[in-house]
């Protein structure tokens, strides 16, 4: 076995361990033995294996599991405990990534993290799941140390790479979310999105708040919502509101400083500029 346990900046670890067996002494199987570890918060875990598999019996919390090649092992957890048996028939490349849950929400935000966690089922502390991941992404990760590369350079390098695995994890997420929502309950969720905020009194949510509340992705729900009425959320809710402001000033003498509190603007001169962008002509020219 030749390996290398490379850290990095953010807490960020990366193990690379290749294994290569002689049958005739190690048979079909062997016995790595048991592996321990404890963490002083809740950390995310990586382990992906390329040329066979790995099958852990893990004790937090108690299940077998196997990965390797397009399997890939996630785990959420301040400790682990497992006995470790490896394939070895072929060479085995095992390379695992850990990382602080919270070092990962500075990198990748808090909202992507969380998401990311439940959609890998390890929300909980401690989990564990195995998830079919395409293998251009168990490449970036199985590429991260660079033999090449020495002090400084190297742990950069994996650090780069580390992020770009955990960004093209979120982004297949979220391809996911978009891919696997039902025609008519996607249909059912933006229509009432749509629905909720053209009747929101004053200051509209934030799009991330919105997502929150549908448990989806701030991305997700705005590539379904602009699928849905050919425009982004903000764009069709400021359209909706400028309609009703332009019906509110032209068939009222409602003040416009109140029309425009009453659908989110903060200043008059904002809405002014917002009411000009969408019909051209200013709001005061329906009154004169």
């Amino acid at each position: 076995m030749d390996g290398v346990v490379l850290p990095t900046t953010h807490d960020i670890v990366i193990f690379r361990g290749t294994h290569q067996f002689n049958q005739d002494i190690t048979g079909p199987d062997f016995q790595f033995g048991n592996v321990k570890g404890l963490f002083e918060q809740d950390t995310f875990m990586v382990s992906t294996a390329i040329g066979g598999w790995a099958r852990q019996e893990e004790k937090f919390p108690q299940c077998t599991i196997t990965f390797g090649d397009r399997l890939t092992y996630f785990r959420n957890a301040r400790e682990y405990d497992f006995e470790s048996t490896l394939q070895a028939s072929a060479n085995l490349c095992v390379v695992s990534l850990s990382i602080p849950i919270n070092s990962m929400a500075l990198l990748i935000g808090e909202e992507s993290t969380k998401n990311l966690l439940r959609f890998l089922n390890v929300s909980a502390d401690p989990s564990i799941a195995v998830h079919e991941i395409p293998m251009r992404i168990t490449q970036i990760l199985q590429s991260a140390v660079n033999p090449r590369l020495t002090g400084s350079m190297k742990r950069l390098y994996c650090q780069s790479k580390s992020l770009e695995y955990l960004c093209e994890l979120v982004e297949l997420m979220e391809k996911s979310e978009a891919q696997t929502l039902h025609v008519e309950e996607k249909n059912s969720i933006i229509q009432d999105i749509h629905n909720d905020l053209v009747n929101h009194p004053g200051r509209l949510p934030t799009l991330t708040e919105i997502a929150q509340n549908y448990g989806m992705s701030a991305r997700s729900l705005n590539t379904l919502f602009t699928q849905e009425f050919g425009l982004t959320i903000n764009q069709c809710i400021t359209r909706s509101r400028m309609e009703k402001a332009h019906e509110l000033i032209q068939n009222s003498d409602i003040a416009l400083k109140l029309i425009a509190d009453k659908f989110g603007y903060s200043h008059v001169n904002h809405f002014i500029t917002a009411f000009k962008r969408e019909f051209g002509y200013t709001p005061g020219s329906l009154r004169k």
